[in-house]
Parts: C-alpha cells; structure tokens; sequence
C-alpha cells in the first residue's frame, strides 16, 4: 500500500499528463522532497519500484547530469486493482474506501469500481477440477453474523443460516399446517402424550463425517436443558428424563402433558448437533446434517457449501457466500438478497409485494424504579409514540400502524385524556428516560421521531444505538426504559408470540412485570389450537391494556424477481429459503 502510494505520489508531481514510457529528468533530492523522506529512503523507493516493474531508473552519471525516471503502469490501473484485491478478500468497505482515497485526482474510476463490484455478486457459475460450481454471492448490509449455536441464536439472520446448516427431529410444514418428519421418520406417543418415542432415520451423517444415532438426540437436549444460561430452555422445561432404547430409537419422558412439544421441536433452537462438536479459537462450530455445511464465517463473509451426503434432495446451489459490506444503514435484509440479482433489470418477470406479520414495536420497563412504574405516566407515553403518526412522518416501508402483534389486525383506538393532563398526573419529574434499540436506519430513525416527540411534552429521553449481542445482553435490558424492536412473527404465530413472552433474554419478557411463565400454562396443556391462541389473545391484550409494550407498525413488503430465478419465497424472517432456490438458465457465467 505504501510503495502504491509513494508511486501514485510522484505520478503526480512529475508525469500527469505525459505519456507513460516518457523519460522524465529528475534528481534523487525532487523525490525526496515528494515523498518527504531522506535520500537514502528514495533510493530504496526507486529500488522497490524498479524491482516489480513500474518505474524505470536511469541515474546521472557524472556533474551536471540528471537522472531520468519513466512511469510503466497507469496509476488508476494500479488503484482499480488494488481495490479489487481488497475486496475479493472480502473486505467491501475498504476496497470502497481505498478507491475513494484517490477520487480526487482519477474521479472516473469510482463509477468503474462499482459496476465491477456490482458483476461480482448475485448467481454465478464457476468451473473448477471437480467441475460446474453454481454459486449465489450477496453483498450483505447486516452486522456480521457471530453467534450460529442453534441453543443461543436470536437474530433473524443467525436463525435463517442455522435452518440451512443443522436439522430437527420434525419440521412444522406452515402450507399444511402438518409437523412433518424429518431426521426422525415416525413418533408415538402413549396415551397421556407423556412418553414420547422418535424412530430415527440411518444412514444420516454430520458434516465431519459422524453417523447421526440416538445419542446425538440425548446429547443435544440434555446440553439444552443443563446449560444454565440458555435462554430458550423453557422449550424443553418439560422433559423430566432421556432414554435410548437402541442406535435409531429414543423415549422422550415428559413431567406433564404437552401440547405443543411436538411443535416445538421443529423449532431451530432444538436443532440436533454432533456429539463430538468442538471449538475452535473459543468459537463454537456450528456441525449439523443439513443441506448446507459451514466453511467460513468471519467479519468478511460467510461461505456455505452443499452437503453432498444430505438425506433429502440434494439443493440447486454448490456455495453461498454472504459479504459483509458493513454498512447496514439503507436496505434490509429481503432487498439486499434480491437486489443483486437483477442485473437485467429489462427481465424483471414480476413484483411481489406483501404485508409483513412482523411488527415494530417499544417495550416499557415496568419492572424499573422510575417513571415507568406509574400507569398514568405510561398512558402518555403511549398516546404520544403513535404508529400512525410515525408513518405519516417518516413513511418509508411503514404501511400499517398496528395495535397488537399476534391477532394482526387494527382494534379501534379509544378516546383518551389528554397527554399534559396525563403528564400532570404521573408524577414525572424530567427523569432521563433510555431508549436502547439496534444500528439499523429504521431503528435509527423512529428511535430519533419518539425522542422528538416526548421533548414537546418535556419528556427526556437518552437514545443508545448498540450491536445485536450488547443490546441482548441482561444488563442493557435492564438498565433501559424503554426498548425499540420488531417482532419476528412465523408462520407458526404460536410458538413466534412463545418466543417473545417466555425466552429469557426478551426484551418483552424482561420488562414486563407479569408473571409471564405462570399466565401460559394452559397454553401448553389445551388441546385445541383455537383455544390456544385464545389465552395468547387474553395474554396479550393484558400486556396492551397495562401498556408494557406499544405496536407501533407492520412494514410492506416489496420483491422483484429476476426471470431467471425460480421457487423465491420470502419467509417471515426475510430471507430466501436457499435449500429452495434454482436458477432456469444462466445469464452470468464466470470461467
């Protein structure tokens, strides 16, 4: 970088303009005035330069004789490709950023960068000894992905790559609305639905090679419920003990009936891994049976590759390669997937558009000493954080001011005191209120509306934009007022509001000042599903009436897929299924 920069120097000061080859006079004491540096550092400059070719030297010899240098190599020839090794190895930004740094002097070539960035990602083909290698590379606006154990994921993107990478027992089909088999083939259970038992499927492998047996099971959920910071054990609360009858068979002892133990076995977080998984540089190596094994993950890119040994249909793609571009502040997650792959925006072949169930919303910290723990002061709050009027504001992809998560419909919002009369009656005394909530530009920008909003009615409120693993941590939950959030809500809605309301590190279930655990027993024992989501309504709508949380808004949905890609789904994470995903014909080939 050093030596590029002392040529690109001195291109500059004494053959812009001229033609490349063109003998130039010059004295050893010019170049060190250039660069400056001592004469015995421009002597070795000119050596290095010689050496790899981009300079010729031709010292004066004798009193009164110049030296001559003669640029070889087009300077912005030399930026474009340093830029470009900088960014094959996975460093985006600063490949950008290397680019820019010269901007001033060769500005043509910022445009070039971006459309050679622009052809590196999206669907390829590539050739290799093993022959035809079908590669999907996406150019990613997220936060590098570091946690991928299935038993401590939380983030969207964590969840989707931890689907592609491992598998369940059983897998809930939301076309159907069916639990389907999956790395076990059959299930009985006895008449009280207490014993469980799982006939397994053989000949399945992990991706170290390790035969998939009972053990694996046992080991998994017994690590599940042993490990004491694990945020998702009440999942698997129920099991009171683990038996293997044999290699391919295991009796699943429950302490109570469970209606929805079989559900929440599909579930990402009880995805079975190796009993001989290992660390490595203290990371936890994600080793699953899945459709796709992990190779790399690092704060550059993430690469999958398929499992050619997997049990079920062997997937279209060969490799996925995630980029972190590091900047996450302009799209999310469901546009950065698919727009790098319309290069020939003329075969657009349709638009997709939808309402997302998900739901941006504000938890209150009703468990905090302080303004919050008054009623009055939490109904103004409310009136004054407004989903319809942070649409009408900010607009955007907001399309929908919600009132609820689970019911995903609009209930009529009833007339209300005034906000000042609301304020004069709460005791609020100007407190310092912390709103805590992620890096991302929506975050970003409705965290900054409300701190507008609450500041005409006096109310003071500190704004802290953390990473994803700082704002899930106990103390940050505890510690802020109030918490910016989207709910991530499947097309399984039970066991998505399960989620929100009883997983440890929740902002929801850390801020309520409800028993939570106790108010959803029933849901476990009731049979009908109906009834089920009944006593999550009544559950929910306590929350609502006692304003531990606002809804404030569902986002909508656009996506435009490219003629040649097939099977596009956008799950309710937002992402593309990539197990799914194939491409008719190629129209960007990669030799």
């Amino acid at each position: 970088m050093i030596i590029l920069d002392h040529y690109i120097q001195l291109w500059l000061h004494y053959a812009k303009g001229k033609e490349l080859s063109e003998n130039i006079e010059i004295s050893l004491q010019d170049i060190s005035k250039s660069l400056y540096c001592t004469d015995r550092n421009s002597k070795f400059t000119i050596k290095k330069l010689e050496e790899i070719q981009w300079i010729s030297w031709f010292p004066g010899r004798g009193r009164g004789n110049r030296s001559k240098i003669a640029f070889l190599q087009d300077p912005a020839t030399l930026i474009f490709e340093k830029g470009k090794e900088l960014v094959k190895q996975g460093e985006i930004k600063s490949g950008k950023n290397f680019i820019q740094t010269y901007a001033e002097h060769f500005p043509y070539i910022i445009e070039q960068f971006q459309i050679w960035i622009d052809t590196l990602f999206g669907y390829h083909i590539e050739h290799s000894p093993q022959g035809r290698i079908d590669v999907l590379r996406l150019n990613m606006r997220i936060q590098p992905i570091t946690c991928l154990d299935p038993m401590y994921v939380t983030l969207r993107s964590e969840c989707h790559i931890v689907k592609h990478v491992c598998d369940t027992l059983v897998h809930y089909n939301e076309i159907t609305n069916e639990v389907e088999p999956r790395l076990a083939f059959y299930w009985e259970y006895n008449h009280t639905h207490k014993i469980w038992t799982f006939y397994l499927r053989k000949g399945v492998h992990f991706h170290n090679q390790k035969l998939f047996t009972a053990r694996d099971v046992k080991y998994t959920f017994t690590r599940f419920l042993s490990t004491k910071d694990n945020p998702y054990r009440w999942m698997l609360q129920d099991i009171e003990r683990i038996h293997i009858v044999d290699e391919y068979t295991i009796e699943i002892h429950l302490q109570r009936e469970n209606e929805l133990f079989l559900h929440i076995l599909g579930g990402e977080h009880c995805s079975i891994i190796s009993e001989s998984h290992a660390k490595e540089n203290n990371q936890y190596i994600l080793n699953g049976t899945g459709p796709f094994k992990l190779v790399k993950n690092n704060d550059a890119l993430l690469i999958l590759e398929v499992n050619p040994l997997y049990f079920r249909e062997r997937p279209f793609l060969d490799r996925i390669e995630l980029w972190y571009s590091q900047d996450i502040s302009s799209h999310s997650g469901y546009e950065v997937l698919l727009d790098p792959l319309q290069h020939d925006r003329k075969n657009v072949q349709k638009e997709m558009s939808q309402l997302e169930a998900n739901v941006t919303y504000i938890t209150l910290n009703t468990k905090k000493q302080g303004p919050m723990q008054h009623m009055v002061f939490r109904q103004a709050l409310k009136q004054i954080i407004n989903g319809m009027q942070i649409l009408n504001d900010l607009k955007g992809e907001r399309k929908e001011a919600a009132t609820n998560l689970l019911l995903g419909k609009t209930n009529e919002i009833s007339k209300e005191s005034s906000i000042k009369e609301l304020l004069g009656n709460s005791g609020y005394n100007g407190e310092t209120l912390y709103l805590c909530t992620f890096q991302e530009q929506d975050h970003v920008e409705d965290s900054h509306w409300i701190q507008r909003e609450c500041a005409k009615y006096g109310i003071k409120i500190e704004l802290s934009f953390l990473d994803a693993h700082e704002l899930l941590t106990f103390r940050t939950i505890q510690e802020a007022d109030l918490i910016h959030d989207s709910a991530t809500i499947s097309e399984h809605a039970e066991l998505s509001y399960l989620y929100l309301l009883l997983t440890t590190n929740s902002f929801l279930h850390q801020h309520s000042s409800f028993n939570l655990n106790e108010k959803l027993k029933r849901v476990f024992k009731e049979q009908n599903r109906s009834v089920r989501m009944q006593l999550l309504g009544e559950t929910e709508q306590e929350l609502l009436e006692n304003i531990h949380i606002i809804p404030l808004y569902r986002n909508y949905m656009t996506i435009h897929t490219h003629e040649t890609i097939q099977n596009v789904a956008i799950n309710s994470q937002g992402w593309i299924n990539f197990y799914h995903i194939w491409f008719k014909h190629t129209y960007n080939v990669t030799k």
